[in-house]
């Protein structure tokens, strides 16, 4: 039969037509799919990974593992495998969880701000752990299971309940704890955390092994212009670059450059090899005559980020009456490089007092033979001493509350602020003081101590003592005069520390030098105890172990350990910004003792520690 061409044409243009209309819904996702498998649920091997908020999502077959992304809600998700893992971004809301599998093993980790409600209807061991600040409910529904918890949840539960929560500490009704009174009843004796032998034999050890701690009385023997302009060159200019909510210029950043006062190089290349042959040295020898900063460059400029909280600046505070010595001087005249026994950088030359080589060595002399007593404590101090110069008194001040400019201003040249751990020479019952004259020089006076207080007459409390005996007691109460020291980023506040140099000065009361940094206090020459491939079974058990006093680190912060009570850890730690306890958000900004169990950002410090230093 013929066809006309006509038809012919109108055929293969519709067969075309229904082809491209085949194809493009070929290109329309299936939305037909099934109510137990949302369109927003990707399966990858034995995983779900939920982008969007659902009302039924299964673990089943070979699916094993549920990973929900942060703020989403599912109003229930079914786990019907014997082994699964649950993974609960920040903000998931689960209505809830069921486990329905008998003999199973469940996972769930929770972060900051869940809230899942978890319903065991058949024999299960479940395990909890994620962020304190998780709310969890668990509803027992059947007989045998089993909980194992490392962070605080609700157990709903008619059946008995083998429940393990080992980091599961209510503030409520423990508040005896967070106070170290009741740990210095409880947890103190006199007995010897390190001898003072044992201490001189730590610290030598310190010195020598590179953990950055360095001997002023050798630190000059091969010292050449060269390598203290590799020290002065290995300060970077800070990556954040904010002053005053504006971004720093380029030429604001010349300058402070220029002021290093660096000698130009013969070519283009950055290598001390160039450097000219004609400077001299001028190794000069100091005393701090007032609390000081280190800076990484010759400059006050506060360079931050946009957020403005910490100068990048800022290296690390100085106590008053530390020995250092002077590498360079600044282009303007007001900053030189100097080495402390524990940092380099730029100091303002009115924070310190030059003096002899002899003095400067016999004072280094003393420190290491322990002729010096110890501030126990940061505060703001009377500093009086009489006409005559021959006696001073010393008492902590406490401000008036009718404190006006007038009645300050009074005595504001009577006031000083020494840190935690600061050291005063102490010889045949006097008092070394040191200040700075006007040809920029140290001038000493030994004096002894009258013992009534300048308010009142009656007896000063010693804020100032000679070195203790490194005992469980003695560190106890040390440790409850460092509770309340405000936080300060690097010490730029003199009245506040940071995480480390609170440690420093802590140990510093019985004669330990410790490094400043956190990072270099895991070095020390003791037993270095590595708890980042730990179960936190494993973890757990062996921070409990440890003795009181041990340093316990993560990446940017340090602790000291206290003790353990009903199996949870404590410790004492300066901290900032929010930390999450039982209670919510709780601003710290200061010296405190707290569980390990704490944590900000999804996870706890526990989570987070990786190193202990024991002594």
């Amino acid at each position: 039969m013929m066809i006309s061409k006509t038809k012919l044409k109108f055929e293969i243009r519709f067969l075309a037509i229904l082809l491209n209309i085949s194809f493009l819904l070929c290109l329309i996702p299936d939305f037909s799919v099934k109510a137990d498998e949302p369109a927003e649920v990707i399966a990858v091997n034995d995983t779900i990974t939920k982008t969007k908020s659902a009302k039924k999502v299964n673990l089943k077959g070979s699916i094993s593992k549920a990973y929900l992304k942060n703020g989403i809600t599912v109003n229930k998700l079914s786990v019907l495998v014997k082994n699964a893992e649950v993974y609960a971004g920040a903000n998931v809301l689960i209505k809830n969880l069921y486990c329905n599998k008998k003999n199973s093993s469940v996972i769930l980790e929770a972060l900051a701000g869940t809230d899942i409600t978890v319903n065991l209807k058949k024999k299960t061991t479940l395990t909890v752990k994620g962020s304190s600040n998780a709310k969890v409910t668990v509803n027992v529904l059947c007989k045998d299971c089993r909980i194992i918890s490392e962070i605080p949840v609700n157990v709903v539960s008619n059946y008995p309940v083998d429940f393990v929560s080992p980091m599961n500490e209510s503030l409520a009704g423990n508040e005896k704890i967070y106070n170290l009174s009741w740990w210095i009843e409880n947890y103190a004796d006199d007995s010897v955390i390190l001898t003072d032998e044992e201490i001189a034999s730590f610290n030598k050890a310190n010195f020598n092994n590179g953990c950055g701690l360095v001997d002023l009385t050798a630190f000059e023997n091969d010292l050449t212009t060269e390598k203290i302009i590799d020290m002065i060159n290995d300060y970077s200019f800070p990556s954040k670059e904010y002053v005053n909510g504006r971004k720093i210029t380029e030429e604001e950043k010349a300058e402070i450059l220029l002021n290093r006062n660096l000698p130009e190089v013969r070519d283009d290349s950055a290598s001390t090899e160039n450097i000219k042959d004609d400077l001299d040295l001028n190794i000069r020898y100091a005393i701090t005559t007032q609390n000081a900063s280190i800076r990484a460059f010759p400059t006050d400029i506060f360079l931050t980020n946009t957020v403005g909280k910490y100068d990048y600046m800022q290296e690390t505070g100085v106590n008053y009456y530390e020995p250092l010595i002077v590498l360079w001087d600044s282009k303007d005249g007001e900053w030189s490089f100097v080495q402390t026994y524990d940092y380099n950088g730029w100091m303002r030359k009115d924070s310190f007092g030059l003096c002899s080589k002899e003095k400067f060595d016999s004072l280094v002399t003393d420190i290491k033979n322990g002729d010096y007593q110890v501030f126990n404590k940061t505060g703001r101090f009377f500093l009086d001493i009489n006409t005559t110069g021959t006696m001073f008194a010393l008492e902590e001040y406490v401000e008036p509350e009718d404190a006006n400019a007038d009645n300050i201003a009074d005595i504001e040249n009577l006031l000083v602020t020494f840190r935690m751990g600061t050291q005063i020479p102490y010889k045949d019952g006097k008092f070394t003081w040191v200040f700075r004259n006007e040809k920029g020089e140290a001038e000493f006076m030994s004096l002894e101590r009258i013992y009534t207080s300048m308010v009142n007459d009656s007896f000063i409390a010693d804020y100032i003592l000679p070195v203790q005996k490194f005992t469980k007691n003695n560190l106890l109460y040390r440790a409850n005069e460092a509770l309340g020291t405000p936080y300060s980023w690097g010490d730029s506040d003199e009245n506040g520390m940071d995480c480390s140099s609170t440690l420093q000065g802590l140990f510093k009361c019985f004669g330990i030098i410790i490094p400043r940094n956190s990072s270099q206090q895991i070095k020390l020459s003791a037993n270095i105890v590595n708890l980042s491939e730990m179960s936190l079974t494993e973890k757990l058990d062996t921070i409990t172990d440890l003795p009181m006093g041990s340093i316990l680190y993560m990446p940017g912060h340090v602790m000291m350990y206290l003790g353990e009570y009903n199996g949870i850890p404590y410790i004492i730690h300066n901290t900032t910004d929010s930390a999450r306890d039982d209670n919510g958000v709780t601003y710290f900004n200061s010296c405190v003792l707290t569980s390990i169990g704490i944590g900000k950002s999804g996870l706890t410090l526990f989570d987070k520690i990786t190193y202990a230093v024991t002594f």
